[in-house]
């Protein structure tokens, strides 16, 4: 393709400029005599380019889904090979040293360090390692460079998928580079890092790692894996590893960067950190700060309610070697869409609606139960009439399919003096909902009696777990692994 064509085409997926004045343009360029077979050729082409040329979110996605360009099948074998490579250099204690140092160098927790930094190369990084992998590339040697290139060298034969990902991925000149350089390449396209659940738990300590284990993160959601255990002689495979055992033994995980932690990725998930306390609400509307008879509060008022704050309870959520447990929230209720059939009886209708964002907290905080804050809206409006409603929960991994769920929701309702409908403390009927999330697993749900919700605000009530908030002892409730507990605002309308 000649330079005008190609700056044609890049300024069509660049600035979305009419694919058909552009090709109209290149086809008179290169040819002037056949003016029949320009336009019906441009025709074509334009119909081709207006797809390539939308900027869909597909297109806009992190550059880890641009760069990983492996199978399934064959990343999976290629990061258990690259587990056990790296399980056998690190058994030399001055690499080890130097690889847990950068770890501790660009991670707050000591515990993650991406393959590109550690081979000095620009991409395949996370975000706080930009502003120090120059100062590592002027570094003149590495010991784990020159380890990895000694173990490929020594040992090719152990390593037959790595081997045939780089021959695959071989251009012309490359294949007189040395091998280190070669699988950095692989290691840095594929966003791939060196986690260490074992520093983020318990903190860093080179110490610790006179033995260790080695093995690759599971994108699936399954909690176990293979993997090996280094005693600095001897490897050993081991056939079936736990999230338990990674976060109380020190070991090395090869697991993909997550896009909120990529430089250059696309995050689409909220960070939910370990909690502080907020001050005391001392504005109107009213916090209600002890538990109320749901009777007592007509669809005329507002009940404003929030979730202030969520504990997730250990990693049993979490795939094998994840960094961060990933959550997706709904709420299922009725909600207005009331139709009066013929029999005087009523319709109504269910809907779901999702709970902030998707959510994620690193590994620390579901292992140590650290409660998290949440602060998100439940319902802005819980009226009489939504006599139940549905919590549901999913967790969030890369390699799953869509899941759905029905459940079903109560409301209350009679007809008023007016012959219109207003709501009742008794449920009336009940309406189907529908909850329905990709890339996910359906984890638990808890339907919800506002009856319930509002006489249990605070004290122990019928799960005997209390957290106190501003000095008020609210009501802990639990879906599943995860705990949560509501604040409730009411406004006086009549």
């Amino acid at each position: 393709m000649e330079v005008k064509e190609k700056k044609c085409l890049y300024i069509c997926r660049r600035k979305k400029t009419n694919v058909h004045i552009v090709f109209f343009i290149i086809l008179i360029i290169k040819n002037k005599e056949n003016m029949k077979k320009i336009i019906l050729f441009s025709s074509f082409l334009s119909l081709f380019l207006v797809n390539s040329c939308n900027e869909t979110r597909e297109e806009q996605v992190s550059q880890n889904e641009k760069t990983t360009t492996l199978s399934s099948t064959k990343k999976v074998k290629f990061k258990k090979e690259t587990a056990l490579l790296i399980g056998r250099i690190l058994s030399n204690k001055s690499v080890r040293d130097e690889v847990l140092g950068e770890m501790k160098n660009v991670s707050r927790d000591a515990e993650v360090v991406s393959f590109g930094y550690l081979l000095k190369k620009e991409n395949g990084i996370r975000k706080n390692e930009k502003s120090k992998i120059y100062a590592r590339s002027a570094k003149k040697s590495s010991l784990f460079l020159d380890a990895l290139n000694d173990e490929l060298s020594n040992n090719t034969s152990d390593y037959s998928t790595i081997k045939e990902v780089i021959a695959e991925k071989s251009k012309a000149g490359v294949a007189s580079r040395v091998p280190a350089e070669q699988i950095g390449d692989v290691l840095t396209g594929e966003n791939l890092q060196l986690y260490s659940p074992y520093n983020e738990i318990n903190g860093y300590s080179t110490t610790a790692y006179r033995t260790y284990y080695t093995s690759d993160e599971m994108v699936d959601g399954t909690p176990t894996n293979s993997g090996y255990y280094f005693n600095g002689y001897t490897e050993t495979y081991i056939a079936s590893m736990n999230n338990d055992l990674i976060d109380s033994k020190p070991s090395f995980i090869i697991s993909e960067i997550d896009p909120c932690d990529l430089e250059g990725g696309v995050c689409d998930t909220v960070e939910l950190t370990a909690a502080t306390l907020p001050p005391p609400l001392t504005n109107q509307p009213t916090l209600l700060t002890y538990s109320v008879d749901h009777a007592n509060i007509p669809d005329a008022d507002i009940v404003s309610s929030r979730i202030p704050m969520i504990k997730v309870k250990g990693t049993s959520w979490m795939g094998f070697g994840g960094t961060h447990q990933k959550l997706r929230f709904f709420r299922g209720s009725y909600e207005g869409g009331m139709t009066q059939n013929a029999d005087g009886t009523i319709s109504v209708t269910g809907l779901k609606y999702q709970i902030g964002s998707d959510f994620r907290t690193k590994r620390r905080n579901v292992r140590k139960e650290n409660w998290l804050t949440f602060d998100r809206e439940f319902d802005p409006d819980w009226n009489q009439s939504e006599h139940t409603q549905q919590f549901v929960v999913f967790s969030l991994h890369k390699w799953r399919d869509e899941k759905s769920i029905d459940l079903s929701v109560k409301y209350g309702l009679k007809k008023n003096d007016k012959g219109g409908w207003e709501g009742t403390p008794e449920a009336t009927g009940s309406a189907a909902v529908k909850f329905t999330s990709g890339s996910c697993i359906f984890r638990a749900n808890s339907e919800l009696p506002r009856r319930q919700v509002l006489s249990s605000i605070t004290g122990v009530g019928s799960t005997g777990k209390v957290y106190n908030d501003g000095g008020v002892e609210y009501n802990v409730k639990s879906i599943g692994i995860v705990d949560y507990y509501y604040k409730h605002w009411y406004t006086d309308l009549q």
